[in-house]
């Protein structure tokens, strides 16, 4: 963040911008449409560095599925992406959001590696000691 704070204020200081000014700008003035950035900077600096042929969108696909995969919720993910609201975010994103049965494989999951790590598997109950014991019985 701090590169990103610091190489914006270079930026500034050799292309001052007031009022109404762009940012960011064309040699003649006009706004760098992301069409004149992928042509003039991000396809180049792609080409030259081997990467295949994605846009700058795919990296924004990129790290909103990176932010969601890491657990953070939606609300976080739409607050990164600049998205109005969360309903944006969901409408786009919803997909890649672990779903109760993803949740529910990944809780048993979870729990039978913590066992088998810990070197506790052979303490895994059997099925029918389980229905014995929920119903009050014994087997």
């Amino acid at each position: 963040m701090v590169y990103s704070v610091n190489a914006l204020s270079e930026h500034l200081r050799g292309h001052p911008a007031s009022g109404e000014d762009f940012i960011f700008r064309t040699p003649a003035g006009g706004p760098c449409t992301r069409n004149v950035f992928n042509a003039s900077v991000w396809g180049p600096a792609r080409r030259g560095v081997g990467l295949p042929e994605v846009g700058m969108h795919d990296l924004r696909h990129f790290y909103a599925s990176a932010l969601i995969r890491s657990g953070l919720n939606v609300r976080v993910v739409s607050a990164r992406l600049g998205h109005s609201n969360a309903a944006m975010t969901l409408n786009v994103y919803s997909h890649l959001w672990p779903d109760d049965e993803d949740r529910t494989r990944q809780a048993i999951d979870d729990v039978f590696t913590a066992r088998v790590r810990s070197g506790c598997a052979q303490e895994v109950p059997k099925q029918a000691d389980v229905i014995y014991k929920s119903a009050g019985q014994s087997a």
